[in-house]
């Protein structure tokens, strides 16, 4: 995996230095889901955070979805923040043609709940 790693982050760099906003936010993806396979879910969540915030700021909604999402599932040991992450990329997928990703969300949210008993 280390190997992924360094090209992800050699991409990142890439995609940086030409100003390339939604490759910065994708490679960020992937790292942060190279670090997750990983067992590294600090970076992970770190890698996320700052995609979510380089596609907030481009206004990129279908990748806050997904981060938001991504976010949600590394707290899953903290169910209180994992369902407000949930209930955020919820809010911003209203009025979204795409049921699955809905589907999906409240799936989280409603084992999120759970968790809280």
């Amino acid at each position: 995996h280390e190997d992924g790693v360094a090209l992800y982050k050699q991409a990142l760099a890439n995609h940086r230095i030409h100003l390339n906003s939604y490759g910065e936010t994708a490679s960020l993806i992937n790292l942060g889901a190279v670090y997750n396979l990983m067992g590294r879910k600090e970076q992970s969540a770190e890698c996320y955070q700052k995609a979510l915030t380089v596609a907030s700021k481009h206004g990129r909604v279908a990748q806050q979805i997904v981060l938001l999402n991504n976010l949600g599932q590394l707290a899953s040991g903290q169910p209180e923040k994992a369902a407000a992450l949930y209930q955020e990329a919820l809010e911003l997928e209203k009025g979204s043609p795409q049921t699955l990703t809905r589907n999906i969300l409240l799936t989280n949210l409603a084992e999120a709940w759970l968790s809280m008993g």
